[in-house]
């Protein structure tokens, strides 16, 4: 899988850490730890805005008149709460 499939499967991480056999993960801990047992020992970190377009990132900010603001406003919210909630989960994706 590409990098950028990666940040479109999972639109809530902003960071992977990729090892050279192509496993990709949030924590970078992890990515080091699992890094160790291969030849390359080679971890990639890669952001969200590295990947992204400026014409995918301007799709996510602008806003949509009338009720639909309150609707983002909420769901900014709900990103906040469950970003939170991830930095405790742990793994390879």
């Amino acid at each position: 899988m590409k990098q950028n499939q990666y940040f479109e499967n999972y639109p809530k991480v902003n960071v992977f850490h990729f090892t050279s056999d192509g496993y990709a993960f949030e924590n970078g801990e992890q990515a080091n730890e699992h890094a160790k047992s291969l030849e390359d020992n080679t971890v990639k970190t890669v952001t969200r805005a590295e990947v992204e377009t400026p014409k995918e990132e301007s799709k996510k900010t602008s806003a949509k008149k009338g009720s639909d603001n309150l609707k983002l406003v909420q769901t900014k919210e709900e990103v906040g709460n469950q970003e939170s909630a991830d930095t405790k989960k742990e793994g390879a994706i």
